[in-house]
């Protein structure tokens, strides 16, 4: 495992004395003291969560970068951090399709999974405090404001061990401790997504009541029944991410979920999303809320009246005005070059604000063979009735322009909820 020391040298030597009252100085020679390696834990750049990324085309595609850093992951699947992977997940993992297509991802996170394995509990947690006080140096840099420094453990993989979920919770109480001084600047909310609570290896009573971590268990319909136990157990101290091929077969998920809990669940109040005069994303808060990101609820509302797509990267409201004015002003086009971004996540912050709110997401694949492999979600359970829809056209960028141009009137039910 690469050594803080190692980290210092690198670009962090400067945030040396935040870590030195972090960690303690007794905890920090003993890094110190650790053997260099070559190869640093880093961060990920993952401009969908980022608060601040710059416009990119490649190869006629956009490609946006994230200029912070805001994510660490780790190797996916079941052979490596996913213990809690199901064959659902598995079958069309997003990670794992990212480190397969693209060689430099898989390489970064199969050197992070393998250097994180060879490290102990002390030298995990260092590492962890290093990375959240360097992004937050980063985002101060950038001219980022504190409530909008959210960050993401494990945008690939998932918590492999009770020893990684230790790291993580000790390392977010150890930063926490800045947030009370006024004299640093440090400040940032992070979330976690994670399939580890199986009979086997359960994170949750090491990860629930850390400062300033959203715990979200991510549920589909091979681990439903154990979410149900686990939500029924812990309530208000984990939030729920209930996953479906799309959108319909996530929503009647979500209402078989709340036909077996014990709690009271509000599954059919849904939110209308708007942008405030920021382009910050505002909501009437029910129990749980669509991502909005995501095809073919992804229709807010500025508040001006109008409706948009809300894109994985949104142009930062006041240099989108200056950039506008400015083009006006010297009869030119728009130059998307001069206007940084903020990621989905970040304008959105349901996850990752201080009220954390239940969501539902599309794995936007082809419908499988639904009715072999999970007969529940397609009858009645508990009194609970079900159905499914077959989604109705790709979830690209045409058709989401033709679902909000459409009349209102012709949209089934399902497409009214935004």
């Amino acid at each position: 495992m690469p050594s803080v020391l190692k980290l210092l040298e690198h670009e962090n030597y400067h945030l040396k004395p935040d870590i030195e009252r972090v960690l303690g100085d007794g905890a920090l020679k003993g890094y110190f003291d650790q053997a260099l390696r070559d190869e640093v834990f880093r961060r990920s750049t993952n401009r969908k969560i980022s608060p601040v990324s710059r416009y990119r085309l490649d190869e006629g595609k956009r490609a946006d970068v994230d200029l912070v850093g805001a994510a660490i992951g780790f190797a996916s699947g079941p052979d490596n951090s996913c213990p809690g992977a199901t064959d659902f997940c598995s079958s069309g993992c997003y990670s794992i399709n990212a480190e397969q297509s693209k060689a430099s991802i898989g390489k970064r996170m199969k050197e992070n999974f393998a250097s994180w394995q060879e490290a102990s509990l002390e030298e995990k947690t260092a590492t962890i405090v290093v990375q959240l006080l360097n992004y937050n140096e980063h985002c101060i840099r950038r001219g980022v404001a504190q409530r909008d420094r959210i960050f993401r453990f494990n945008w690939a993989g998932d918590i492999a061990d009770q020893e990684t979920a230790q790291a993580i919770a000790d390392a977010m109480r150890a930063v926490s401790r800045l947030t009370k001084d006024e004299q640093s600047d440090f400040a940032l909310s992070a979330t976690v997504y994670t399939r580890t609570y199986t009979e086997e290896v359960n994170a949750l009573p090491t990860l629930i009541d850390t400062p300033n971590l959203n715990v979200y268990i991510s549920i589909d319909p091979d681990n439903y029944q154990r979410a149900v136990q686990m939500y029924d157990e812990y309530g208000d101290k984990i939030s729920l991410s209930f996953l479906g091929i799309d959108f319909d077969m996530g929503i009647n998920l979500a209402r078989v979920f709340a036909g077996l809990i014990k709690r009271p669940f509000d599954i059919d109040n849904f939110p209308t999303p708007e942008l405030d005069d920021s382009g910050s994303m505002r909501y009437n808060y029910p129990d749980i809320i669509i991502c909005p990101e995501e095809f073919p609820y992804g229709r807010i509302s500025p508040r001006d009246g109008s409706r948009k797509y809300l894109d994985l990267n949104e142009p930062i409201r006041d240099q989108h005005l200056a950039e506008l004015q400015a083009a006006e002003d010297e009869d030119r086009e728009y130059d998307p070059y001069n206007v940084q971004l903020k990621g989905a996540c970040a304008v959105c912050q349901a996850c990752y604000g201080p009220n954390p709110k239940h969501v539902i997401f599309s794995a936007e694949k082809t419908l499988r063979s639904i009715k072999k492999n999970h007969p529940s979600l397609l009858s009645d359970a508990n009194g609970v009735p079900v159905t499914m829809r077959k989604r109705r056209g790709g979830a690209n960028r045409a058709d989401a322009k033709a679902q909000v141009e459409q009349p209102e009137e012709t949209r089934g039910p399902a497409e009214r909820l935004f």
